[in-house]
């Protein structure tokens, strides 16, 4: 029998010129003992200039010149929200070693989530 107790953190995206929507589910795996986050946080997309320069910096590769579309979901390396997360919890390190850090990109935010967990992802 399945576990009613897991649970999911989901994200909705529409994008506003074609009205496509995008869900991405991250999924608890009770099993391995993963939950959908360890931690998130939303801001403003005005006020964090150093992802402005990450997502810049992105886009002078060839990776981002073979691309047809702007994308909105990107996999943070040398994180600066990781390094916060981890001066609170140390231990993460050691408990969490899988740990990544998933940004979202929208008009006006910027969705942030540190997990262990890849999402899955549908068009509606």
């Amino acid at each position: 029998m399945a576990n009613q107790h897991a649970w999911h953190f989901i994200l909705l995206f529409e994008n506003i010129e074609t009205n496509e929507q995008y869900r991405f589910i991250y999924e608890a795996i009770e099993s391995e003992g993963k939950q959908p986050f360890l931690t998130f946080r939303m801001t403003e997309e005005l006020t964090l200039p150093s992802i402005e320069e990450l997502i810049a910096e992105f886009f002078e590769t060839a990776e981002a010149a073979a691309l047809d579309y702007g994308p909105t979901f990107y996999k943070v390396a040398n994180s600066q929200y990781m390094k916060w997360y981890d001066a609170q919890h140390p231990s993460r390190k050691d408990i969490r070693p899988d740990a990544q850090h998933h940004l979202f990109v929208t008009s006006t935010l910027y969705i942030e989530i540190i997990t262990e967990i890849e999402p899955s992802v549908y068009q509606l």
